[in-house]
């Protein structure tokens, strides 16, 4: 949901006015682990 917020052009900001039960530290990592778990796919998709 979040991220689908945020390929529609939505901030992070406008997300969490739409879901006060999630803190901004909440989302912020839930974006860091996504982001860590791109790289490592990607960089075993090169290493394949």
């Amino acid at each position: 949901m979040l991220i689908d917020h945020l390929t529609a052009g939505f901030s992070l900001d406008e997300f969490l006015e739409t879901v006060p039960s999630l803190e901004r530290a909440q989302a912020q990592l839930f974006l860091e682990l996504a982001g860590e778990q791109m790289k490592e796919c990607a960089s075993s998709l090169t290493n394949a």
